[in-house]
């Protein structure tokens, strides 16, 4: 149970840190003039950092929960393929969501490519902090 509540902990760390680096680095070196500072970089990648937090909190409490639960009933051990699959599912049905009704431009193609790598990122963290140490 202390490797659940660790992952719990740790997941949406891991997939927000991955996001606000992934906006940090663009915006330096794509941003507008303002953002190509390492202050207005940092403000954009705070404000996207701060909400892939949430969100990946909550995906890790519900996703990652239920595999956990699973996974005990079940007495076995889910793989690091699954795990990234439910991360890849998670970032399309979010990605839908957010971009439903919009024109599919380079702009609006940037969030779910961050969806994305959040997802993963936070998935994988998941899996090594509550199951792998089952697997070895």
């Amino acid at each position: 149970m202390k490797r659940f509540f660790a992952a719990l902990l740790l997941a949406p760390i891991v997939g927000a840190l991955a996001g606000f680096l992934a906006v940090m680095i663009g915006s330096l070196f794509a941003g507008n003039a303002h953002e190509r500072t390492l202050l207005g970089a940092a403000a954009s990648a705070s404000f996207l950092g701060f909400w892939a937090l949430l969100v990946c909190f909550a995906f890790t409490a519900i996703a990652g929960g239920a595999a956990f639960a699973y996974a005990r009933t079940r007495q076995r051990r889910l793989s690091l393929g699954v795990a990234l699959a439910v991360g890849v599912a998670g970032a399309i049905l979010f990605s839908i969501a957010a971009v439903a009704g919009r024109d599919l431009t380079g702009e609006a193609l940037m969030f779910p490519a961050l969806a994305l790598l959040c997802s993963v990122a936070t998935a994988w963290t998941f899996w090594r902090v509550a199951f792998a140490e089952a697997n070895a």
